[in-house]
């Protein structure tokens, strides 16, 4: 019965230590950050190219190869069309917490 003792204190300190161990988010885990009213934006409104994401697989959003002469992207938590020679927005598709590509 001595041996029990430090096994089952070898297993609990084993456990915490599992359970305390921080694990970088991969890319599909990093959310995009909800709009505020200083990023609010609607359709025709041309945003700055450092707040979109260009998506390079639409698949992966569910969405088809897309309309010719727009591209697919996410800005300020929102999956949209947009011009990509402007970055007008054409259309405002649904909400996209998570960037898949």
């Amino acid at each position: 019965m001595t041996i029990a003792r430090p096994v089952a204190v070898c297993a609990v300190i084993s456990a915490l230590i599992i359970a305390t161990t921080v694990i970088a988010p991969s890319a599909e885990d990093v959310e995009t950050p909800a709009p505020s009213a200083a990023q609010e934006f609607h359709v025709g409104d041309s945003l700055d190219q450092a707040e979109v994401h260009l998506v390079t697989s639409p698949g992966l959003y569910g969405l088809g190869s897309g309309v010719p002469g727009s591209s697919y992207a996410v800005a300020h938590g929102k999956l949209i069309r947009i011009d990509p020679s402007s970055f007008k927005v054409l259309s405002i598709l649904r909400d996209q917490p998570r960037l898949l590509d």
